[in-house]
């Protein structure tokens, strides 16, 4: 199993102004106090990936961010066009 991320953290809020930067959308969320049991901090380890592999990171977060919103707006046209057309997949 490999673990692909870029080995550097990014904060949820990070992650969240990266989306909405590429995006165009503005996310509803709201800042409050760290949990109990909040990590202080969490990142991918890819030296594995990458000895083995040659695997090297290509892409920044918002190159990231534009590809995962760009799937969804596809997977939701899918979705209309699925459910608009009968299908006979006899």
């Amino acid at each position: 199993m490999f673990n692909l991320g870029t080995g550097n953290g990014v904060t949820v809020l990070e992650a969240i102004k990266a989306f909405e930067k590429v995006s165009g959308v503005k996310l509803n969320y709201a800042i409050g106090p760290r949990r109990p049991g909040d990590v202080i901090a969490i990142y991918a380890n890819n030296d594995f990936a990458r000895s083995s592999l040659g695997w090297k990171i290509r892409y920044s977060l918002e190159e990231m961010m534009i590809t995962a919103w760009k799937w969804e707006q596809r997977l939701k046209l899918d979705e209309k066009f699925y459910q608009s057309k009968p299908v006979d997949l006899n």
